[in-house]
């Protein structure tokens, strides 16, 4: 088996990498699966801030404010079961 510097191209191509001030940066998308989080859902978007490049929130049902914490964190949300 090849390890990752072995095969053929680079590594960001092969993994749908963005080229970001001309260096190749891998993307990372943050998904949580949510209901009623109220209580954690700030903090836990907070502690995401700069390792992302985005959040999607699926929200399957919540009866609090869940949503539109996640909304005003900049979140993408999904709504439905």
């Amino acid at each position: 088996m090849k390890n990752l510097d072995e095969q053929d191209g680079p590594v960001p191509a092969r993994y749908g990498c963005t080229v970001l001030g001309g260096e190749d940066v891998p993307r990372l998308t943050a998904c949580l699966i949510v209901r009623d989080e109220e209580p954690r859902i700030r903090g836990t978007l907070a502690s995401l801030d700069g390792l992302d490049d985005e959040v999607i929130v699926h929200d399957t049902g919540s009866l609090d404010r869940t949503v539109a914490f996640a909304l005003e964190a900049g979140a993408v949300v999904v709504e439905g079961s």
